[in-house]
């Protein structure tokens, strides 16, 4: 179940991120057109009435949260994939550090994963105000923070180098 599911969704990711390329071309696409292309298919559409899905998104979520299974099946199933976006990413950001693009994908993962999880963290955290169960807002709202964090780190990544600390310096040059 874990393979199939992960087969459809990267098929479905895979046709969204060919999408945006095709819009935007001859130009790369937008950073927030990539970060789209990666969340709507998961995050928003019918399959989402399904508790089928919802059960296999919490598993995505646990898997790529354990030590033991989350290297070898999220590397085996996802990472393909992600490389692509990554890809596309590195053409959109020009000049972005490989070290702040790996990290950006790092905290983007963590945030998709929490949203999978579903946990009503922050259901009880909001009040009611919002609700994890509630994946298609869940996603309006990444695709902007995740835009603007890879962005943000993009912009500065050539500033760091003359107003970071000397060892986010000295690592930047390695």
């Amino acid at each position: 179940m874990f393979i199939r599911r992960a087969q459809i969704v990267n098929l479905w990711r895979e046709e969204a991120l060919k999408a945006a390329i095709e819009a935007a071309s001859p130009q790369p696409p937008t950073v927030e057109a990539i970060i789209r292309a990666y969340l709507e298919p998961m995050l928003t559409g019918p399959h989402l009435e399904d508790q089928g899905w919802k059960n296999y998104y919490a598993l995505v979520a646990y898997v790529n949260n354990s030590p033991g299974w989350g290297g070898r099946l999220m590397a085996e199933h996802f990472d393909p994939l992600i490389r692509q976006f990554l890809d596309a990413l590195r053409l959109s950001l020009p000049g972005m550090d490989e070290k702040d693009l790996y990290w950006g994908y790092q905290c983007f993962s963590g945030a998709l994963t929490l949203a999978l999880a579903q946990t009503g963290r922050i259901d009880h955290l909001s009040g009611g105000v919002c609700r994890s169960d509630d994946l298609a807002d869940a996603c309006e709202h990444m695709v902007y923070f995740i835009t603007g964090g890879f962005e943000a780190a993009r912009r500065a990544a050539p500033a760091a180098l003359t107003t970071t600390s000397p060892k986010r310096r000295a690592a930047r040059k390695a």
